[in-house]
C-alpha cells in the first residue's frame, strides 16, 4: 500500500502539465546559479527552462485561429492551443498558418492527434511546448522555420514516429526536452552536435540510441538522461563534457560508470544504478548526490573525499544493513535522507559527530520506526515516516 501511495505521489508531481509547473521567481534559483540542496529536494518538481510571455490567449478551436483579427493577432505574445483529443482527421487537411501572430514569443500546444500548424513567420518565438501530447501523430515539419527558438519542450510524445531533422538546425536552442518519444529510427540524429548553445538537455524514456555526437555539446550545463534499457547512452562522450554541472543518469551496467570521475564541474548527480564506482569520490565539487538502486551492502571508501557534499539521498537499497561509514565524515553535509532501505538498522558511533547536519529523513524503511540511538543528539532534526 505504501509503495502504491509513493508511486502515485511521484506521478502526480512529475507529470504535471508544463504550464502548471512554471517556476516562481521566489522559489527557484536564478538560471545561472546552482543551489544543490534545492536541486536535490526539487528534482521531480523542477520545471524545464522556458520563457512564457504575457499577455496569453487560449485557443480551443481551429476556427478561432483562422478568424483571429490580424491587427489583434500582432498584439499576442503568448498562446496556448488546446483543440481536444477528439478531432476530425479532415482537420489535418487544412494547415493553419500562424504567421499573422508575428510577435508571438511563447506557444503551448496541448494534447491532440494533430498539430495542423504552419510555423513560418514566427520569427520572434522563443518557447515552444508540446504539452504531454500522448496522442499527437506528428511534429509539424515547419518547426525548422523557428530560427530564434531557445526552448523546445516535447513531452509524452508516445505516438511520434518521426522526429523532424530540422529540430537539430535550431542553432539558438538553449534547452531541449524530449520524453516518451518512440521514433522508427534507432538513433537520434547525429546533427544534435549542431546545438552548440544548448545548456539543458532532457531525454526521458525514449526509444532510441543516443549518438556519440552528444559529446560535442560543450556548453551543456544540465543533462537528464533516463532512457530505456537496451538503448545506447554514450557515457564515455558524456564524461568529456567540461561544463556539466547537473547530471541525471540510469546506468544499467557497471562499465557505463567508467570515466565519471572526469566531470570536475559536476555539482549535482542523480544516479540510478545497481553498482557504484570509487570514481565518484573524485567528484570533489559535488554538492548534491542521489544514489538509487545500489545493491551493495557497503559504499566505496573513496566517497569520504566528497567534502563539499551538502545534500545526500540514498534510495531503494535492499541490501543495506549498516549505514554507510563515509557519511559522518562529510563535514558540510546538511541534509540526509534514507528512503526505501528495508534492511537498514544500524548507525555506527561516528554518527554522533555530524556537526553541520540540519535535516535527516527516514522514509519508508521497514526496520526504522524511531530515531536511531546514535542520532539522538539531533533528535529534533530527524523525521521518521513509515
Amino acid at each position: 500500500m505504501r509503495r502504491t501511495l509513493l508511486l502515485w505521489a511521484l506521478l502526480t508531481t512529475t507529470f504535471l502539465p508544463a504550464q502548471d509547473r512554471l517556476p516562481n521567481d521566489d522559489t527557484q534559483p536564478t538560471e545561472k546559479t546552482i543551489d544543490a540542496i534545492w536541486e536535490v529536494n526539487n528534482w521531480y518538481l523542477k520545471a524545464d527552462p522556458l520563457e512564457r510571455a504575457r499577455p496569453h490567449v487560449y485557443i480551443n478551436d481551429i476556427s478561432e485561429l483562422e478568424q483571429y483579427d490580424p491587427i489583434e493577432a500582432e498584439k499576442v505574445l503568448g498562446m496556448t492551443i488546446s483543440i481536444g483529443k477528439k478531432v476530425d482527421s479532415t482537420v489535418m487537411e487544412n494547415i493553419v498558418p500562424l504567421g499573422k501572430f508575428s510577435k508571438l514569443e511563447s506557444l503551448v500546444i496541448k494534447d491532440a492527434p494533430y498539430a495542423p500548424y504552419d510555423f513560418k513567420g514566427l520569427t520572434k518565438l522563443k518557447t515552444l511546448i508540446f504539452d504531454y501530447v500522448y496522442h499527437l501523430n506528428e511534429i509539424p515539419p515547419s518547426i525548422g522555420q523557428l530560427s530564434q527558438l531557445k526552448y523546445l519542450i516535447i513531452l509524452g510524445a508516445n505516438k511520434i514516429q518521426v522526429l523532424p531533422e530540422s529540430i537539430f538546425d535550431l542553432e539558438h536552442l538553449e534547452a531541449l526536452a524530449l520524453t516518451g518519444v518512440k521514433p522508427k529510427g534507432e538513433t537520434i540524429s547525429t546533427k544534435i552536435s549542431n546545438l552548440q548553445h544548448l545548456e539543458y538537455l532532457k531525454i526521458g524514456y525514449c526509444s532510441f540510441h543516443i549518438p556519440d555526437e552528444i559529446g560535442a555539446l560543450q556548453n551543456l550545463r544540465e543533462l537528464r538522461i533516463f532512457n530505456y534499457f537496451g538503448y545506447d547512452v554514450p557515457t564515455e562522450a558524456i564524461y568529456q563534457l567540461p561544463n556539466l554541472e547537473i547530471l541525471g543518469l540510469n546506468a544499467f551496467e557497471a562499465e557505463q560508470l567508467i570515466g565519471i570521475g572526469q566531470l570536475q564541474s559536476l555539482k549535482v548527480l542523480n544516479l540510478s544504478s545497481d553498482s557504484l564506482t570509487s570514481e565518484i569520490g573524485k567528484l570533489t565539487q559535488l554538492e548534491g548526490l542521489m544514489l538509487r538502486g545500489f545493491k551493495g551492502e557497503t559504499y566505496p571508501e573513496e566517497f569520504k573525499a566528497l567534502q563539499n557534499l551538502k545534500a545526500l539521498k540514498i534510495l531503494t537499497n535492499k541490501s543495506l544493513v549498516h549505514a554507510p561509514e563515509f557519511i559522518p565524515l562529510l563535514s558540510k553535509l546538511q541534509q540526509l535522507e534514507f528512503r526505501d532501505c528495508d534492511k537498514l538498522q544500524y548507525f555506527g558511533p561516528a554518527y554522533t559527530s555530524m556537526e553541520a547536519i540540519e535535516s535527516i529523513e527516514f522514509q519508508y524503511n521497514d526496520l526504522i520506526k524511531e530515531v536511531p540511538a546514535n542520532l539522538s543528539h539531533v533528535i529534533d532534526k530527524v523525521r521518521v515516516k513509515d
